[in-house]
């Protein structure tokens, strides 16, 4: 999430650690949204647990 945090910031979306929050009066950036989810699937792909450990 840290490597997206100048583009949720600029598409208007909050955000904190683990998540992104997308406001009811904006419209959702689908393009965005498949990069983090690519980037995460990518990152996870030998991950076991649900959450993430840090090293």
């Amino acid at each position: 999430m840290e490597r997206f945090t100048r583009e949720i910031a600029q598409a208007g979306c909050g955000q904190s650690k683990m998540l992104f929050r997308i406001p009811r009066d904006k419209e959702a950036d689908f393009s965005l949204l498949h990069r983090i989810i690519a980037s995460n699937r990518t990152a996870r792909t030998n991950c076991k647990a649900f959450w993430r450990t840090q090293p």
